[in-house]
């Protein structure tokens, strides 16, 4: 019951007390003790019953299922996977200690703002829920190393000119994302595969192999249309990588194209 009336007030008075030099309320999670945090991001599930007790009360934090603490007993670790939570993701409520995300299979609806992920966070993967709108690849975290939204409702254009240089895997496949694809920003090779043996790798803190100038991309099943434009064509690993993709056209910054090859074999690297 205390921290049902509790949240909101702290909410509010973290949100006064860090504004921005304009005036204007910015929340800052790093005021805020990490029990606060979790319960403010737990209390947007529309099913709590893994992390709340009977009476309604959420677990203390090192007891809440589906987190991790580090040696500093900081979180450090968010695992829900397919707890079928429904509600909405606000990831402005996760501790910024937070270096992993799997929030795959929840029926998560709405929005998400790449600018909210934990600035620690290496691996977020939020495959196969109900999430809309756009997503902002120039605002991805400096650590990231993996990025998944497969199969989910995203739209709109995307911006591949920023992407994080520790960024290994992509995938961006089965939504609704439009427009041309230019990865001339991309300073990569693009290859397709191995998403589900890097992602345990990366999951248990191990660097795959020969990573540094690959990004393994996925972005098949949308609506991108027209020519594909890279940094150098010999920077594409063909075979399969544009599947599904209504594009014939590959041109690099020289003016040199190729036509695209389509793979006959089944793209799988989306599954885990």
């Amino acid at each position: 019951f205390l921290s049902h009336f509790l949240l909101p007030t702290m909410c509010f008075l973290f949100y006064v007390c860090s504004s921005d030099s304009d005036g204007a309320a910015r929340f800052d999670r790093t005021l805020v003790p990490h029990q606060a945090l979790m319960e403010m991001f737990f209390e947007n599930f529309a099913r709590k019953k893994l992390v709340c007790k009977e009476d309604g009360d959420f677990y203390d934090l090192v007891d809440m299922k589906g987190i991790a603490l580090n040696a500093e007993g900081h979180v450090r670790l968010l695992d829900i996977f397919a707890w079928s939570c429904g509600g909405t993701l606000q990831l402005q409520y996760l501790p910024q200690t937070v270096e992993l995300i799997d929030v795959r299979k929840n029926e998560f609806e709405g929005t998400v703002s790449t600018h909210e992920l934990p600035p620690s966070t290496k691996i977020a993967t939020l495959e196969n829920n109900l999430l809309n709108g756009s997503l902002d690849l120039r605002q991805l975290p400096d650590a990231i190393q993996y990025m998944s939204v497969h199969s989910n409702k995203f739209s709109g254009t995307l911006s591949f000119d920023a992407l994080p240089r520790s960024l290994v895997v992509l995938n961006l496949s089965t939504n609704g994302f439009d427009g041309s694809l230019d990865l001339q920003g991309i300073p990569k090779c693009l290859k397709i595969g191995k998403m589900r043996e890097t992602f345990y790798e990366l999951w248990e803190s191990r660097i795959p192999e020969d990573t540094e100038d690959q990004l393994f991309v996925n972005f098949s099943n949308n609506n991108f249309v027209g020519a594909i434009f890279v940094r150098e064509l010999s920077f594409v690993e063909q075979k399969g990588i544009f599947n599904n993709l209504e594009c014939e056209t590959l041109f690099d910054r020289h003016g040199n194209s190729e036509e695209i090859i389509k793979s006959t074999e089944a793209n799988d690297c989306s599954k885990y």
